[in-house]
């Protein structure tokens, strides 16, 4: 078994907000506190945060994202529609000059944007909330009707639940964020508890997320959607809100997490290991420093390789490229028996791969009707000059065997090095399209 525990502790602090982010949201949420509390003439205790900032599991958003944090306020009358209060939160915003231009009013909150200030783009979504017989806080939903919340309660539950398990969820929450396919497929209460139900008494980080995600999949696999209750409102299934449809794409990807991360975990080699646990994680998880060698990867074997490369002109081929022909190159990575996916979709230059893994290449072609699709792959570094397997020869997928169609190609990786590949349309002897280089750093 591989162990990785500074690069867990790494990415935990990647994913926690920093001081200074901190600061700026505390900041913004102090001032609406306050104004809140004198427009509406409410006590300190009926205006405060609820979700991942007050249960101590709020993360960084993944790159290009926000971060969301949420207030409620004890504002609803007993007589009052949902939209009369979410309409009236909305009002009362309005007037003040500093939300005047920021309120968003949503389904169930009023929202307030906070676009790139102090180094982090985050929103803040207010509740107002109404107090029932005896002691109920309930929320709106517009044009809907009022529930029960227990945020107060739920927080708490959080906090007896303690460090590790805040630790843990902030992990599985990042690991959702940065799968594509279920970003928006599982609420983060949801996920919370069922972190929770899952999480194995395991004191090694690497370990515990290995049997978190183990245990996820056992209790996923269940018939339908499987109930899981609000342990702070018991009367509440908070999977009641989940569509078969993303129920089923959430168990999916959690198989798929399990299978990686299963592997990582046993891989003896630290190198595999961590390119393995860079594929579960994605940006979150630190480079190792066998990736931080992509940049410095051997150039001198790279220009030999260019040398050995076939030129069109060798093929008899011309260049006239045509606006009617368009290709590009998406790349899936698979394990080494070819079978278990272990990255959808990977950006050109991708940071790093491992030897004895399988890329998939397929070439999306808008318009080919008598034109054939051709490939090239180059290989670079040293392990490929060794082998004296630089390749650079046009070929056709199909004259593969293990190839069924021209528009996939598979490829082992078999050397460490910056490698390449590119597709061409060619038509009657003429290249009308060519999808330019696509770079694999496998290290």
């Amino acid at each position: 078994m591989t162990s990785t525990p500074d690069q867990f502790e790494e990415m935990l602090a990647r994913i926690t907000l920093t001081t200074t982010q901190a600061t700026r949201i505390e900041s913004a949420v102090s001032g609406l506190k306050s104004y809140l509390a004198s427009t509406f003439s409410l006590d300190d205790d009926e205006v405060f945060l609820q979700g991942s900032y007050a249960n101590g599991t709020a993360i960084k958003p993944r790159p290009g994202g926000e971060y969301d944090v949420d207030i409620v306020a004890c504002t609803g009358v007993s007589n009052q529609t949902t939209n009369d209060a979410l309409n009236s939160m909305a009002e009362r915003l309005r007037d003040n000059g500093t939300y005047r231009n920021r309120v968003e009013p949503k389904e169930r909150c009023v929202r307030l944007r906070y676009a790139d200030e102090g180094s982090i783009k985050f929103h803040v979504d207010v509740v107002p909330v109404r107090l029932t017989y005896p002691n109920y806080l309930e929320a709106p939903k517009r044009s809907g009707d009022w529930s029960q919340t227990t945020p107060q309660e739920f927080a708490e539950w959080c906090e007896t639940r303690g460090e590790r398990f805040q630790n843990l969820v902030k992990i599985i929450k990042r690991w959702r964020d940065e799968q594509q396919e279920v970003r928006a497929a599982i609420k983060s209460i949801t996920l919370q508890v069922l972190v929770s139900k899952c999480m194995s008494t395991a004191s090694d980080q690497a370990q515990l997320v290995v049997d978190t995600f183990r245990a996820m999949h056992e209790y996923l696999m269940r018939p339908g959607i499987p109930a899981i209750y609000n342990p702070t409102l018991p009367s509440e299934n908070l999977s009641s809100r989940w569509t078969l449809y993303n129920c089923d794409r959430f168990r999916k990807q959690v198989e798929a997490a399990l299978d990686t991360a299963e592997r990582a975990l046993a891989e003896p080699d630290p190198d595999k290991s961590q390119l393995l646990w860079k594929e579960v994680f994605k940006t979150a998880y630190p480079d190792s420093p066998m990736t931080n060698k992509v940049d410095a990867l051997n150039k001198r074997a790279a220009s030999v390789a260019k040398g050995h490369s076939e030129r069109p002109r060798d093929r008899g081929w011309t260049e006239s490229l045509n606006r009617d022909y368009q290709v590009n190159i998406t790349a899936d990575v698979y394990n080494n028996d070819r079978k278990t996916l272990l990255s959808v979709n990977i950006q050109n230059d991708h940071m790093g791969l491992a030897t004895g893994w399988f890329i998939r290449f397929e070439a999306n072609v808008t318009s080919s009707d008598d034109a054939k699709v051709w490939w090239k792959v180059v290989n670079t570094g040293e392990e490929a000059e060794e082998a004296k397997d630089f390749r650079g020869h046009f070929f056709k997928a199909e004259d593969r065997s293990d190839n069924d169609s021209p528009l996939v190609n598979w490829e082992r990786l078999k050397y460490r090095g910056r490698h390449w590949i590119e597709c061409y349309i060619v038509k009657r002897s003429t290249i009308v399209a060519r999808s330019g280089l696509f770079y694999v750093n496998v290290i």
